[in-house]
């Protein structure tokens, strides 16, 4: 494993297994998020580690679009024991002055997941989040990791994936190799009808569903992410 790709998948791992062994005693319950809901565990254990957060008056909105600056923060979070160099980025985008997600948002982009240059009208913090966005991210923080992934993602320009929109109305040449990378690694999939939804958005529970459990969850709507 690479060393952006280890402490995503070693945090699915540790997070995985104190699920499955039922020794997360998570603490943090919210008022819409039912004991039967098919996310609960994982939402709760996501929380108590500290990878995403409720919105402080009991809640959690767990069929809310992540947003931008949520998915920004959760993948800081997760790459914590990343080092930082010394010119890492202190003001990325000038809209998330007083943001609560600033310091996470330069973060990510000083370890490669978010070019700046994509924004050239602000980051829009509260934007939901693109499927195409995240496989972009993802694929962007693994290439900047290391030159194996550099050059996988060179090679894949052409691929043909194996997702509806490949056939029609066709993908766009620049943006196949971020979306071989993420699928090539496991971390995005398609849904079940073959495609693979550049355009969709992903709610707060299917993305801790899919990341946290490193699973698809028992329920269809676990193919959010």
């Amino acid at each position: 494993m690479k060393k952006i790709m280890l402490p995503i998948m070693s945090a699915v791992v540790v997070v995985s297994t104190l699920i499955s062994s039922q020794a997360s005693a998570a603490t943090t319950t919210f008022k819409d998020v039912q004991a039967n809901h098919w996310a609960k565990s994982a939402i709760e254990s996501a929380v108590s580690m500290g990878y995403f957060k409720g919105y402080g008056n009991g809640l959690f909105k767990p069929n809310a679009s992540v947003t931008r600056a949520e998915f920004a923060s959760l993948i800081s979070r997760v790459a914590k024991d990343m080092t930082l160099p010394e010119d890492a980025q202190t003001d990325s985008f000038k809209d998330l002055n007083g943001h609560w997600s600033k310091a996470e948002v330069d973060r990510a982009v000083t370890l490669g997941f978010i070019n700046t240059k994509e924004y050239p009208n602000g980051f829009k913090p509260s934007t939901p989040i693109t499927r195409e966005e995240m496989a972009k991210w993802l694929s962007s923080g693994l290439v900047a990791s290391s030159a194996e992934y550099k050059t996988a993602f060179a090679e894949t320009k052409g691929t043909l994936l194996p997702v509806k929109e490949s056939f029609k109305p066709g993908i766009a040449q620049d943006k196949i190799p971020y979306l071989a990378v993420a699928m090539g690694t496991n971390l995005m999939n398609g849904f079940p009808d073959g495609s693979f939804g550049m355009d969709k958005t992903t709610t707060r529970a299917g993305i801790f569903c899919y990341f946290v459990t490193s699973r698809k969850c028992t329920e269809k709507r676990s193919y959010d992410i």
